[in-house]
């Protein structure tokens, strides 16, 4: 890809989304970028982004496609289908069986083998809210240290499916885009870090402003209560919280500890998933150690070699066989969405995305172990 190809592509995206509020240079230097050229000139592209995602507490190498547009004067030729399909592919070849992205078109990657596996949810709390939170024990360590909260982002997102394990030049990117005026507070017990929130002041008028948590890692109510108290600190000038989409889970704890529960939230894009090699994700992700099972599976896939696939697991562990009776009729869509966690097996044959008996629903329903998808990161 030349200079002049990346030029063109970065003001494409400018064009499609409008400014663009990041240093595209870091995702160019560590993604791979696919770009369609119509007469030498650049009408649509993505990058990919390498990294990790958490499937039944096992970690997964995967990406994530970001920036995909299409100039308006090339749109209706399929030109995105066309540049995801050809990323998904490389992808699989260098070993990353998961794809994931953010959309407000659920549609047209459904037509390319993408299925929901979550959605995010903005929230705005009114800061009293978090008033009259019970006391507790942790200590508040203003700044901690960036290696502290990573152990415990890692920690607590083995809890959930889709959680993101950043690379190394994650927190650079998302700085370069305008999160370098962030603060960090974290919860300590014992002098080990256990939680930990970073904050963000956005500004209203005529005056004030509203607090922005803009990461969050609370597992448990102690730690909640903790970040609840500080928050309540900045009632003098503050007048909400917001959690930006993402930020909170599908199902936030909150709902169940604050002692005054008034929110006001807003629907953003789910985001999606796609299995670019069906053997290997069902052979990287976790299992159930509780439930021991054998699938006999027919995908519907664009391959020929996946469409009759056995599915062993023993231990926690999957292991993929060539063939079987195919008794598991199952849409490429709709293994996404339960592989991801977002559909019960018992939920997508009510959806006409799997057919099996009553013994198969219940095997696959108790093989995910119940882990709820959950992707704080937005790209």
């Amino acid at each position: 890809m030349s200079d002049g190809h990346w030029a063109q592509y970065a003001e494409l995206t400018g064009r499609c989304f409008g400014p663009i509020d990041m240093d595209l240079e870091i995702p160019r230097r560590h993604g791979l970028v696919c770009l369609a050229l119509l007469d030498g000139q650049v009408v649509g592209g993505a990058i990919a982004l390498p990294f990790h995602q958490h499937f039944g507490g096992r970690v997964v190498p995967t990406a994530g496609l970001s920036l995909v547009c299409t100039a308006p004067q090339a749109r209706g030729r399929r030109i995105s289908a066309r540049v995801v399909t050809e990323l998904a592919t490389a992808l699989a070849a260098d070993g990353m069986p998961v794809v994931s992205l953010w959309t407000a078109t659920p549609g047209v990657y459904r037509r390319c083998g993408w299925e929901v596996a979550g959605n995010a949810r903005g929230t705005w709390y009114p800061i009293d809210a978090f008033r009259d939170a019970p006391a507790t024990d942790l200590t508040l360590v203003p700044d901690p240290s960036p290696e502290a909260m990573r152990a415990v982002r890692e920690r607590d997102a083995a809890r959930w499916n889709g959680a993101l394990l950043r690379p190394g030049w994650w927190t650079a990117w998302k700085q370069a885009g305008g999160e370098d005026d962030t603060v960090s507070y974290g919860f300590a017990a014992g002098g080990d870090l256990v939680g930990y929130a970073t904050l963000r002041c956005e500004t209203r008028r005529p005056w004030g402003y509203d607090l922005a948590v803009r990461d969050l890692h609370a597992p448990d109510a102690r730690t909640l209560q903790a970040l609840s108290g500080m928050l309540s600190e900045h009632g003098a000038q503050a007048e909400r919280v917001h959690f930006p989409p993402g930020v909170l889970p599908p199902d936030p704890d909150f709902t169940w500890l604050l002692p005054r529960h008034r929110a006001e939230s807003y629907d953003w894009y789910p985001w999606m998933l796609r299995l670019t090699d069906i053997r290997g994700a069902l052979e990287a992700r976790g299992w159930s150690p509780a439930v021991d099972a054998e699938l006999e599976l027919a995908v519907e896939s664009r391959s020929e070699a996946d469409r009759l696939l056995t599915l062993v697991v023993t231990g926690g562990q999957g292991k993929v066989h060539d063939g079987g009776r195919g008794l598991i009729p199952i849409t490429e869509r709709g293994l996404a969405a339960w592989y991801a966690g977002a559909l019960s097996a018992s939920r997508a044959s009510r959806l006409c995305l799997l057919r099996a008996d009553t013994t198969a629903l219940q095997s696959m329903d108790a093989m995910t172990g119940g882990q709820e998808p959950w992707l704080a990161d937005l790209f």
